[in-house]
Order: C-alpha cells, then sequence, then structure tokens
C-alpha cells in the first residue's frame, strides 16, 4: 500500500508522523493501514478530525504487537516491553481496543482498563509515559496526558498526546 491510496485525512496524520512510515515498511506487519481506514470510516467527522495524528504511530505499534504477540514483540522491542509480569489480560484487552475499535481517540472511544497500573503497562509496552491524568466523569471516564519516550528525545519535542480510558471493575 502507498500513501497515495490512503484518505486525506489519514495521509495528512501520517506525513505529520515521522516515523509512521518507516515502521510500517520495517516488519511484516498482520495489520495494514486499509484496516484502520476501514475503522476509522465508520466514524462521524468530527471524531475523525479530533483523532490525535500521532495515534497512527500508537495504533501502527499495538497492531504490530497483536500480530507477533507478546513474546516476539518482546524480544524485538528495545526495552523488552511489555514485561512478563505486567498483567497480560489486561494488555491484550487494551491493545485489542486500541487495533479494532480505535480505543482512546474520543470519550465515546475510550479504553477500558481496571487501573491506572495497567494504564500505565500499557502505554508503556509502545514507550508511551503517563504524565497526568483528568477524571472527567464520575463513571471513572479520564483524559490522560502521554508522552512517548524516545521519539521526544529523538525528535527534541514534546511527542505527547491525550487518549481517553475508562476504568471499570473486574
Amino acid at each position: 500500500m502507498t500513501l497515495k491510496a490512503t484518505s486525506g485525512a489519514l495521509q495528512s496524520k501520517i506525513a505529520n508522523n515521522p516515523l509512521t512510515i518507516n515502521h510500517l515498511f520495517m516488519k511484516k506487519t498482520i495489520l495494514k493501514l486499509d484496516y484502520y481506514q476501514e475503522l476509522e470510516s465508520k466514524l462521524d467527522e468530527n471524531t475523525i478530525n479530533s483523532i490525535p495524528y500521532r495515534y497512527t504511530y500508537l495504533w501502527i505499534k499495538a497492531a504490530q504487537c497483536l500480530g507477533l504477540g507478546f513474546d516476539i514483540y518482546r524480544k524485538r522491542d528495545a526495552n523488552h516491553f511489555p514485561l512478563k509480569e505486567w498483567e497480560s489480560s489486561a494488555l491484550l484487552s487494551g491493545i485489542e481496543q486500541i487495533v479494532h475499535q480505535l480505543g482512546g481517540i474520543s470519550p465515546s472511544h475510550s479504553i477500558e482498563q481496571t487501573s491506572i497500573n495497567d494504564i500505565e503497562h500499557l502505554l508503556m509496552t509502545f514507550h508511551f509515559e503517563l504524565k497526568n491524568f483528568e477524571k472527567i466523569s464520575s463513571d471513572g471516564l479520564l483524559k490522560v496526558c502521554c508522552k512517548h519516550i524516545i521519539l521526544a528525545e529523538q525528535l527534541n519535542s514534546d511527542y505527547q498526546f491525550f487518549l481517553y480510558f475508562k476504568l471499570t471493575q473486574k
């Protein structure tokens, strides 16, 4: 798939995300951007326009992790994430929500997790750190500011954006 084959909105997000193209073609990814486009096309225009352009990087990394499995992904990761002691069912659930539901892009598309610890582990799997969060509703909805710890240094920028999570009971 070439960049020209993508939608205008997705093409703009990719163009503003310097490492996305490299990650797309660096490894064999099970899920391609066609799948992302299909999911995005089911959203209303306001939701599509609110998706942070850095989200595509997170989605690609999550798709790779899902396609490769935790063990192979961990072996290929510079920090060996996700760590074996992290709750694998919570990680898998979060990753599946990102990949199959575009989880985290808005309050109505939040990622359900059972604890702040699980959120931190999910973010760390893709080298993001939880900088801060704001509880935006009484039902456990959080607006989380996350920063990519490696890209922020390499690109000399904050490389941060917001994701939405909902804390739920087990």
